[in-house]
């Protein structure tokens, strides 16, 4: 039986895993750079469970069809493992060789998908599908972990949502979902 749901994004069972997408920027032309000054697009995930998470050896993608796209490496759950609370930052540079957080997909400032899949490529840990975006200017839930996305002027990788940036709500657009996702 499907609902119709007014939302921007589309998620899975992210809430029960602790983990979830919580802020995007797609096109960084002068926002933050990497560790090698790089203006590069970022994903930062944020743990909103009461347990430390490892998403080493879990998937992210920018196309939902194919959701084991990129595989997290496993050999570094010191770099990859979120404790409560917290959040960390991979860079959607296309470039794996620059290291562990930095993952082999780009996104598109025109709009398209991110998603987030357990290590057994099935499980939907989370998901989100953006229209065209602005440069410099990412969207993020607020507070942190909620379902509430806003945008942000300013954007706070690795920070709290809203600390620096100003927010703006972002108008729901309605999506018909299965109640069985």
């Amino acid at each position: 039986m499907k609902k119709l749901v007014t939302m921007l994004f589309l998620t899975g069972s992210a809430y029960c895993q602790g983990v979830v997408i919580n802020e995007y920027l797609p096109i960084n032309d002068a926002c933050c750079t990497d560790e090698h000054g790089e203006y590069d697009d970022f994903i930062e995930l944020y743990n909103n469970g009461s347990a430390s998470v490892d998403v080493g050896g879990m998937y992210i993608t920018d196309d939902l069809a194919d959701p084991t796209n990129y595989q997290i490496p496993t050999t570094s759950p010191d770099s990859t493992t979120i404790a409560p609370g917290e959040f960390l930052l991979l860079w959607a540079d296309n470039e794996a060789e620059q290291g562990i957080l930095h993952v082999q997909i780009k996104l598109k400032g025109d709009g398209e998908q991110i998603g987030l899949y357990a290590s057994d490529g099935a499980m939907v840990v989370d998901t989100l599908t953006y229209g065209a975006e602005t440069a410099d200017v990412s969207r993020g839930r607020s507070p942190d972990g909620s379902e509430t996305w806003v945008t942000f002027d300013t954007p706070t990788p690795g920070r709290t949502n809203g600390e620096l940036g100003l927010e703006k709500p972002i108008i729901p657009v309605t999506f018909a979902l299965d109640q069985n996702y």
